[in-house]
């Protein structure tokens, strides 16, 4: 299924999210998102080596975790909704992933591995396509060279 390896890339997208926001948070906020995100990359990482989704009853409660503790942030004013939608969606999906492999475990199912290029492609413009436009509206994302110029000097 091309779709096994797609939440390995939405960790990706969360942890860059809750890493970008964590750089703009005061000291207590800023390890905790940035505890998130380097988790969240950590596991995206096991899961596209494994192929498959991996520790489903940890991660279902963690995404869950993840859009409170964002949620909280953000009506704390230390970060944007783009940036807590993304974030949201993205872990959402993660919690559904995980929840149909743990309904798949308890209907007797092996979990299986995939690793088709064509899923990995699709999944990655997905994520770019919901990530990017979030990072460019936290802290360092609005602090960032904007798009198409070049910093410095423009003469010779």
């Amino acid at each position: 299924m091309l779709t096994r390896i797609w939440p390995a890339l939405a960790a990706w997208g969360a942890g860059l999210l809750h890493l970008a926001v964590a750089a703009g948070c005061p000291p207590p906020v800023l390890l905790a998102l940035a505890a998130l995100g380097l988790a969240e990359l950590a596991w995206g990482a096991v899961v596209l080596h494994r192929g498959r989704l991996v520790m489903p009853r940890v991660v279902l409660g963690a995404a869950v975790a993840g859009v409170l503790v964002s949620t909280a942030v953000a009506l704390g004013g230390g970060m944007g909704l783009i940036p807590l939608a993304a974030i949201i969606a993205l872990l959402l999906y993660i919690a559904a992933a995980a929840g149909l492999v743990l309904r798949d475990i308890a209907k007797g199912r092996p979990g299986r591995r995939s690793r088709p290029l064509v899923g990995l492609l699709l999944g990655a413009c997905m994520v770019a396509a919901i990530t990017t436009p979030a990072l460019a509206l936290t802290g360092p994302g609005e602090l960032a060279v904007p798009h198409g110029e070049l910093s410095g000097h423009h003469g010779h």
